[in-house]
């Protein structure tokens, strides 16, 4: 079941990668960038924690602020991977489908 606050945090998710990938060299902090995609920096601070743990985002300290620097070479990594799940998911759907291989019982 997809609820509200999933939708909202997939929204803002999308909305940074947008940002970032459309605007590669930008520097800045929550609330810079909160304000660039017009949120609050409540609204994209687990997010943008979200994307320094995954690496996609680096953050670092500049006179006592956090600042954000966007890691390209990371996400294309981690887009690469996620095309390749799904290229690997929809093989074994159709796989299944002609009954060439046997469906996981779950």
């Amino acid at each position: 079941m997809v609820t509200k606050t999933g939708m909202k945090r997939d929204l803002i998710h999308l909305e940074l990668l947008y940002f970032f990938r459309n605007n590669p060299s930008i520097m800045d902090t929550v609330g810079g960038i909160a304000s660039r995609i017009g949120r609050s920096s409540a609204d994209i601070d687990d997010a943008m924690g979200y994307f320094v743990k995954l690496k996609v985002l680096k953050e670092q300290s500049v006179s006592g602020m956090k600042i954000y620097i966007y890691n390209r070479e990371i996400d294309r990594k981690l887009q690469k991977r996620r095309v390749l799940s799904l290229a690997k998911e929809e093989i074994v759907e159709r796989a299944e489908g002609i009954g060439v291989a046997k469906k996981d019982k779950k």
